[in-house]
């Protein structure tokens, strides 16, 4: 039953029509090799129950290009929202967002001759209107990143200065906004100071963040590996260094994230997510092969 859903879905998708603009657009036939499923396992009183339902499909072409997620309700078993990546080569030229069988989103880039992103058009879409939040230009200079944002009348509506660390992670952030505009994720100032080891891989991170509406947020990240280099749990825990949470991770012999247990701070079981390799050889998808699980 499952595999039937699955596969309705991604032919649903793929035919799935959306006035832009006053346009309809129709998208083109996906080329599906590999889906990654995802189950959530109902917990009750600490302990995994074989009661599961299906929260997330990774759909990817021949190439191992992710250009379609698919976000599940547990409850009613249909999809709720859904994230479509559009491809020339390894580039994103542009990436659709839906919700309750509708676009919602479309966020289109451009990109230099050495394939580096220098600009976004964001594009909000509601019945009967569709309007152009911003178009975002980027401008790189060593470590540090500015993004200015203009409106549809090129006006500048927020302008977002970064500084990347060698390993790439955003170490600061600061957005200067108005006009009530503001970046997707709604974040004007971040700060993020994060340790590694010897092998160079993250162990710690302290994050502070402010969003538009003046919430602060302070977490820190531990991580953990195993011998293999595998992440195998994440503690998140609370400004003052008491653990909020922690999610264990195990992998398949292949080397494939298997699953996640989310445990609270008193270390009892309260999420648990399995995930599903699926690999279709055929164009027509009516063969399927787990590959691991």
């Amino acid at each position: 039953m499952l595999r039937q859903l699955c596969i309705i879905v991604i032919v649903l998708f793929a035919g799935l029509t959306q006035n832009v603009s006053g346009q309809v657009f129709k998208r083109p036939l996906q080329n599906v090799q590999r889906v990654v499923v995802t189950f959530r396992y109902e917990v009750q009183n600490g302990e995994r129950t074989s009661n599961s339902c299906v929260v997330q499909q990774e759909i990817k072409d021949s190439l191992n290009r992710l250009h379609t997620v698919l976000f599940w309700n547990c409850q009613t078993q249909k999809v709720d929202s859904c994230v479509w990546h559009a491809f020339e080569g390894r580039k994103i030229v542009y990436t659709q967002t839906f919700r309750d069988g509708k676009m919602c989103l479309q966020q289109n880039y451009t990109y230099n001759a050495d394939s580096t992103l220098v600009s976004e058009h964001i594009v909000r879409i509601a019945p009967g209107d569709t309007t152009l939040y911003a178009t975002l230009h980027y401008k790189r200079s060593g470590n540090k990143l500015r993004v200015d944002a203009f409106d549809a009348f090129g006006k500048r509506v927020w302008c977002t200065q970064s500084k990347l660390n060698q390993q790439g992670i955003e170490t600061s952030r600061k957005t200067k906004v108005k006009n009530g505009f503001a970046p997707l994720d709604s974040i004007v100032e971040r700060r993020c100071w994060p340790t590694y080891d010897s092998l160079n891989r993250l162990t710690h991170e302290r994050i502070e963040q402010k969003h538009i509406n003046g919430h602060r947020a302070v977490q820190r990240i531990a991580y953990s590996y195993n011998a293999k280099g595998q992440l195998i749990q994440r503690t998140l825990c609370d400004a003052h260094g008491h653990t909020v949470h922690y999610e264990r991770m195990e992998y398949s012999q292949h080397g494939a994230l298997k699953s996640i247990s989310k445990y609270n701070s008193d270390g009892v079981l309260i999420d648990f997510h399995f995930k599903r390799y699926e690999f279709y050889p055929t164009t027509n998808r009516q063969q399927r092969i787990i590959e691991h699980m």
